[in-house]
């Protein structure tokens, strides 16, 4: 993966297979550096959850900093949005 790119027109779908590797093979500095590079990557609670499986603490701190968040955007589609929402109110 090439990390020194620019990723202006890079999709979100590439972003986050980025990231998640990123996630599993670079130091907290470098994944830091890479999320400000990114800046924004939809869907990216699957990079956090191999940092917290696999990494520790300092490289989930570095995506939470870097702007990694537990969001989900669902496409709109009735069955999944509602699918979502039922999950969501369950655990508030």
């Amino acid at each position: 993966m090439n990390y020194n790119s620019n990723y202006e027109n890079t999709s979100q779908r590439d972003k986050r297979a980025v990231l998640e590797h990123a996630a599993l093979t670079k130091s907290p500095e470098e994944i830091a550096a890479l999320c400000r590079q990114l800046w924004h990557v939809e869907n990216s609670a699957r990079a956090l959850g191999l940092a917290c499986r696999f990494r520790g603490l300092s490289y989930v701190k570095a995506l939470v900093e870097g702007g990694a968040d537990l969001r989900i955007s669902a496409p709109r589609t009735r069955a999944v949005t509602t699918r979502y929402t039922i999950g969501w109110h369950r655990w508030r």
